[in-house]
């Protein structure tokens, strides 16, 4: 079996002290990676350590998750990003309608949201976006960059919205919902295959099957089992595919 990637997950804060270890061995054993986001200034530079540290399986990306906005100052970030090395992607980042309708908070999401946009554009990297009942307005800002290689993560939008984000050569990801949501497992159905990715978001906790236990790497290959009985392919067919896709978006092919 060939090289995957979950494509989206956290490394910190860590859930235990063992936890970055027990995802290196699990990596290592399988010959797999993962994309370690951020979601503060003092994550990204714990992050990027990880990833200095374990360059064959932690792929790490930096910025200010959305919950972080009204905390965070840019002004750090950006010496962050002047001082840091091995920067591979930008990222979490994004909006989220769900925090909070105050005017003066979502105002704070979406000017940090551009600001992280605006650092990728510079750098040419990756991004890595959050979008949770915000997905018009989220693809309403990226359209304002010129960025070509951008993931969706953990797309939970509309049928109509997920063909925008696609016919704008955005990529999006599915991870272990999609194994137990019908709503996800539809809009996965419409996904175009070359332009989909999967993450396992760990350490999210996820119901049904799950039994609530926290998210780890293991379970994107349940991702890709569900994603081959959807598109009527092969296991490995999958794999493949979505590898292919996800170095595609790394920039590596």
């Amino acid at each position: 079996m060939g090289l995957l990637i979950d494509a989206h997950m956290h490394l910190v804060p860590s859930v235990r002290s063992s936890y970055v270890d027990e995802v290196v061995e699990f990596l290592r054993a399988r010959g797999n990676m993962v994309i370690a986001v951020s979601i503060d200034v003092s994550s990204s530079i714990e992050t990027l350590r990880i990833g200095r540290s374990f360059p064959s399986q932690i792929i790490p990306f930096i910025g200010v998750h959305p919950a972080s906005a009204s905390t965070e100052r840019v002004s750090s970030f950006e010496q962050m990003v002047n001082n840091e090395t091995g920067i591979l992607g930008i990222g979490e980042i994004g909006l989220d309608g769900t925090y909070s309708t105050d005017a003066v908070t979502v105002e704070k999401q979406r000017i940090v949201f551009d600001q992280m946009l605006s650092i990728a554009e510079r750098l040419n990297k990756p991004v890595s976006v959050h979008s949770r009942g915000a997905v018009t307005e989220t693809l309403l800002a990226i359209r304002r960059f010129s960025l070509n290689r951008v993931m969706l993560h953990w797309f939970a939008g509309t049928e109509s919205q997920l063909k925008e984000a696609q016919e704008m050569g955005f990529m999006v990801s599915f991870g272990p919902a999609s194994v137990y949501s019908r709503k996800i497992q539809r809009l996965a159905k419409i996904s175009n295959p070359e332009m989909t990715l999967v993450e396992s978001d760990a350490p999210v906790r996820f119901s049904a099957c799950f039994g609530g236990h926290a998210a780890d790497p293991r379970m994107v290959g349940s991702v890709v089992n569900t994603l081959a009985r959807i598109w009527e392919m092969s296991y490995n067919e999958v794999a493949a595919l979505i590898s292919k896709n996800t170095l595609r978006y790394l920039k590596t092919l």
